[in-house]
This record gives C-alpha cells, structure tokens and sequence, in this order.
C-alpha cells in the first residue's frame, strides 16, 4: 500500500468460513481484509490505495497494447525490417494487463515493434512543478442539530394514503395507543400471498435438505480422496443453505408481521406506538398520500451532547450522500470567522448504502451493525462537538468533512 507517498509491504487476512457464508446470504462479494502494517499509523478518513498483483509473469517479452492488431482471430504486430520497411509478423499473446501484453512467441529481445497513438504534445501549454502536498474533497452535511436520545422515528413501511392521524404534537401517549392509519390497498389476498410465500420457502428448504443428506449417505461409505472433497462440498453447501434458509426466512416474516399488524383487511393499517413518549414532530397530514420510508411522525427523546448530521442531497452545494463520516474522523462547521470543531463518534446508513453498516457507542465500548438503517431514510451521523452545543452553533452553515483525503501525496491539476 502507499502510505504518505511511501510503499509499505501488507498482508491479506483470510476470511472464515462463517464470514464467506454470510457474504453469499447477502450477495456480497467480500470485501479484501488487509492487515494494519507494523509500525505505521492509519488515521480514520484518510484513503491509502492499495496495489495487489493479479497476475505475475517474470523475465518475458513485453510490448505495449497499442502495437496489437486483431485479424481473423489471429495477433500480429508490425516490426521493424529496415529503414522504410516494416514486416507483418503473426505472434502468441501471453498475460497481459491494461497497458503491455506478453509475448510468448514470435518476437525476440530488441527488436522494434510500431505502435499506434493519438497522444500529441499540446500546442499551448503552462509549466508545473510537481510536488507532494496533501490532496482533500470536502463534503458537506446541510441539515444537522442537538440529536435526541431514545428518539422514535416512525417511517410508513408501505405507499398509501393517510387516513387518520389520532395524536397531535406535543401529545404523550401510552404504549399501544394509537398514532394513524394508512390505506395501503393491500387487504386479504396480500395477506395470503405472504403467508404461502412463507410455507413454500419451508417446504422447498426441507426439500432441499432431504437431497443433501441423501447424497451424504451415498458418500459416507466411501474413503478416496475425492469422495472426501464431495462430502465436505456438500456439507459446507447444507450449511450455506441453512444459513440463507434462515435469511429469506426472516424477510419474509417480517413482510407478513409488516402486512398482518393492524389490518383490517381492506387494506387499511393502523399502526400503534412501540413504547411511552411525547409526539415531538407530525411530517403528514390526513388525505396526504406517501412513499415507502417517509417519515410520518418522530417521538421526542431525551437531549444528548451529540449533533445528528443527516446526508441530504442539494441541489445548490456538492453533496455526496453515499459518504459518511467515519468513527474518528474530524469535522467542522465554520459560521463567518468562527469555526467550530468535532470528531465523529458513529454513524448510521440510509437506504442507498446499507453497506456502510451501523456503528455505535455506549458503556460497553463500540457496535457495529450490518445492514442497519438510520431511521431517517438518510445516511447519518453523529458528532461531539469540542465545544458546547449551542442552538445557533453555526445556523445555515454546513458540517463538513473529508469525502477524500490523502496526505504527502503528488498531486496534479486535472487538465
């Protein structure tokens, strides 16, 4: 890896079996797991790029991409027989990467090759010094405040229209009152449609099982070395299976809870407060029709030390809702000549990237989470602040942070 522009040899660490069979249920290609080198200090938010080799030949002819012609399913290049002459010779091509591509045969060392090119040196030009400094792309949180403990957001798990709202801010209510209704038109067939989703997974799962262990049966008794390798194929194919048995299992449940709590069976969803609070926020009103995720009301929380940054996109400033700031990394939010500080202490995924999981931080040291959302349909984050919080602490400003940062690096103007 390059660490402030130097080359540092790193490991991969292997995944396990359990970590393969998790990425599979979430079809998810793993990510590369590099071990931190010895001796080098890695900061929270920098990017440090990472060189791997994907293929390797040693000591073998190379020419460059630009000299290869295709003809007829054949390689050929042109070389160099004389001052004004040129052959065309037929050649097998080897590995090859993006610019150059082995030759195996049909070439020997030294002997020129044309290429072809439509770089050319700029008619106007101005002259720069190259140089290491440090190279940063700032983003940019717009909607931030004082974030509560234990809030409640209430998001419709359905599109549909508002039929009533039976609380009004400000209100407390009970555990298992009431808060509103929604038509979401799915009534009884839907239901029912959940509910056979459900026993067909079952049964194609014990099906899927039952073959398994039969084809283990007629394995057991063997003892190559490849009757070996089947069996612990298959074994490690039963587990995978179970585990996304497990996983659709879960989903679909929870589709059928999300359906079946509340309806009346036309298709109308009451939906009923989790737990005692104070209705600090209504988003809706009756009549009003609304997507899958918006926000319909927010239970009030107690007050924390902490700012709530939401990712929400503008179309005035450059934000990248896909980044959040990472545990650790510093922020600040400058309001005409002052600027205050912070650093992230953990963060939240919104829908368009859940990859970013969930991270959080009480008594017990540090969570982290997969596939969490905010419950603000906004990737989000939260900061302490070095300095108190304030209700103007930089009102109309933005909280920004790295999006890309990278120190003693050489750095060029893009044109």
């Amino acid at each position: 890896m390059l660490q402030s522009g130097e080359r540092v040899p790193v490991t991969e660490r292997e995944y396990s079996t359990d970590e393969l069979v998790l990425a599979k249920i979430n079809n998810n290609y793993p990510n590369v797991l590099i071990e931190k080198p010895e001796g080098v200090e890695l900061k929270a938010g920098e990017l440090y790029p990472i060189y791997f080799e994907e293929k390797k030949a040693e000591h073998v002819l190379l020419v460059g991409n630009d000299s290869l012609y295709q003809e007829d399913g054949e390689t050929y290049v042109y070389v160099k027989a004389g001052d004004d002459t040129r052959e065309k010779r037929k050649v097998t091509a080897g590995a090859a990467d993006d610019h150059n591509t082995q030759i195996t045969d049909g070439l020997a060392e030294g002997e020129a090759v044309y290429y072809e090119t439509t770089e050319r040196m700029p008619s106007d030009y101005t002259e720069y010094t190259v140089e290491r400094s440090d190279f940063q792309v700032e983003n940019h949180g717009l909607k931030y405040g004082r974030a509560d403990k234990n809030a409640r957001v209430y998001l419709a798990a359905k599109e549909g229209e508002i039929v009533k709202i039976a609380v009004e801010k400000d209100a407390e209510v009970k555990k298992g009152d009431l808060l509103y209704i929604i038509n979401t038109g799915e009534g009884k067939a839907a239901i029912t449609e959940a509910a056979n989703a459900i026993e067909t997974e079952n049964t194609t799962y014990q099906k899927q099982q039952t073959d398994y262990d039969a084809q283990l049966i007629e394995l057991q008794n063997a003892t190559d070395s490849v009757s070996d390798y089947d069996r612990q194929m298959i074994t490690l194919q039963k587990e995978v299976a179970e585990a996304d048995h497990s996983y659709t299992l879960q989903q679909l449940q929870a589709a059928y809870d999300t359906l079946s709590r509340g309806n009346d069976g036309t298709g109308k969803l009451s939906v009923y407060a989790d737990e005692d609070g104070q209705v600090s926020k209504i988003t809706v009103w009756e009549g009003d029709t609304v997507e899958a995720g918006d926000e319909i009301l927010k239970m009030k929380g107690e007050a924390s030390d902490l700012l709530l940054v939401q990712m929400v996109s503008s179309k005035s400033v450059t934000v990248y809702t896909d980044d959040i700031a990472e545990a650790g990394e510093p922020v600040s939010i400058t309001s005409g000549d002052t600027t205050y500080t912070g650093t992230c202490v953990g963060f939240a995924a919104g829908s368009n990237n859940l990859d970013e999981g969930c991270l959080y931080i009480d008594e017990n040291g540090a969570h982290y989470t997969f596939q969490t959302t905010s419950g603000y349909d906004t990737p989000a984050f939260y900061v302490r602040m070095n300095d108190e919080i304030v209700d103007d602490m930089g009102n109309g400003e933005s909280v920004d942070f790295p999006y890309i940062s990278m120190e003693d690096v050489i750095v060029l103007p893009a044109g």
